[in-house]
């Protein structure tokens, strides 16, 4: 068995369809013998000696586990040239790819070829459907699509922008009516202040008066008013008038009924009722007088000017009368 020596001439990917993510690599490698002619074997079946290629795959260039490897039967070799494509014969696995790769070549029977060639940038592409950012359709950058606004979505927030430019708009023109409104009450107060300020008097606008303000030393303190006068300012001088009568108040409650007086003395007994036949009338003139009936008169008894007649006794067929007026007229009339 002849020694060789394969040069790494490049290595890139084949895609089997557009957009597809391609699992397969073109490999173009160089192949000669130990003195350096280059192998030219076009018909396998023809040439002394075929050549069968297997590639692995390993983490790094010395370990002994490969992460993938497949063999290339018969490959033609023309002038040194050959061409295979890796993952024909068995598929590459993105999956199974490590970050860094390398690439180990054994030709028929032989030790592997070393060292190890370092696979760069176009392999990494077996991985695309693997990277964090394109697992699937439904990721961008490594953000799920849902988390992505929709059409639908956008179109609500395009009604929400609309409506909200609306309500500003509104909110503008209510705020623009209260501020005139504000500023109409504000022209309104000013110029209820100043009728205010025109009806106060001089005490509230500007103070007290000096005379006022100065403590004791003023004309007030020099008034000596009688009981029932009031100071009053009048004509630019301060004098005592006479307090004017108000008016008469709202009536008391009344007060409670006083105890009952002593008894007086007792009056003279009087007739309870008057019995016999009516003899005549009796009658005197001004002052005391005495009346006399006839023989066999019971009783008198004063029937005229009582309030002005007082009885001052009785007799058997006498009755004396004070009068109380000297005008008074007093009868009395006799029974028996």
């Amino acid at each position: 068995m002849r020694a060789l020596l394969l040069i790494l001439i490049f290595f890139e990917m084949s895609a089997p369809a557009m957009g597809e993510v391609p699992h397969q690599l073109h490999y173009n490698g160089y192949l000669v013998n130990a003195v350096g002619e280059a192998i030219d074997c076009t018909d396998p079946i023809q040439c002394e000696e075929s050549y069968d290629i297997t590639f692995r795959l390993y983490t790094d260039g010395v370990a002994e586990a490969s992460l993938w490897q497949e063999t290339h039967s018969a490959v033609a070799v023309y002038n040194g040239s050959f061409h295979t494509i890796l993952g024909s014969v068995e598929t590459i696995n993105p999956g199974t790819l490590s970050d860094t790769l390398w690439l180990g070549i054994q030709v028929n029977d032989n030790t592997e070829l070393e060292p190890r060639q370092k696979v760069v940038s176009a392999v990494y592409a077996l991985r695309a459907d693997q990277a964090s950012i394109a697992v699937n359709a439904n990721q961008l950058g490594g953000i799920d699509a849902s988390e992505y606004a929709s059409n639908t979505l956008l179109t609500l927030v395009q009604s929400d922008l609309t409506n909200l430019q609306e309500s500003l708009t509104l909110l503008q023109s209510n705020a623009t009516t209260d501020i005139n409104n504000i500023q109409s009450t504000i022209a309104n107060l000013q110029t209820s202040l100043s009728d205010l300020t025109a009806s106060l008097g001089t005490v509230a606008t500007e103070g007290l008066p000096s005379d006022l303000a100065d403590g004791d030393d003023d004309s007030l303190g020099a008034l000596a008013c009688a009981e029932g006068q009031v100071p009053m300012f009048n004509s630019g001088a301060w004098g005592c008038v006479d307090a004017p009568s108000g008016p008469q108040g709202p009536a008391g409650v009344t007060g409670p009924q006083g105890p009952q007086g002593p008894q007086g003395p007792q009056g003279p007994s009087s007739v309870s009722s008057i019995t016999g036949s009516f003899v005549g009338l009796c009658s005197a003139g001004i002052g005391s007088f005495g009346c006399t009936c006839g023989g066999g008169t019971r009783f008198m008894w004063v029937i005229e000017g009582t309030s002005l007649c007082q009885v001052q006794s009785f007799g058997t067929t006498t009755v004396s009368v004070t009068k109380q007026s000297a005008t008074a007229s007093c009868k009395a009339a006799c029974f028996k």
